[in-house]
């Protein structure tokens, strides 16, 4: 299985993710889950081409839009679950 990586746009997002990542089983790596900052020049690249990005296991989360906690875990579940060859998906527990 190839690895999964994660932009997230804050530190707050990344501590998030790794907490969801241990609870939930998620099988990414700790050193995968990137904090490149709302103002980077990768936030802004990685937000234009999200859709090619997640065609390699590589997923994207920024609260930059106002989402809600709860969107932003329904975001991550979603696109984790839209390849349903996925070894660890979230469930709705």
């Amino acid at each position: 299985m190839r690895e999964k990586f994660v932009y997230v746009e804050g530190e707050s997002d990344k501590i998030f993710l790794t907490i969801l990542n241990e609870v939930k089983n998620l099988g990414l790596k700790d050193s995968n889950i990137i904090n490149c900052g709302s103002k980077d020049k990768l936030s802004e690249e990685a937000e234009s081409i999200k859709g090619n990005l997640k065609a390699k296991d590589i997923y994207i989360v920024f609260d930059s839009d106002n989402q809600t906690k709860e969107t932003k875990i329904q975001e991550i579940k979603k696109q984790l679950q839209e390849n349903t060859k996925q070894e660890h998906r979230l469930n709705d527990e």
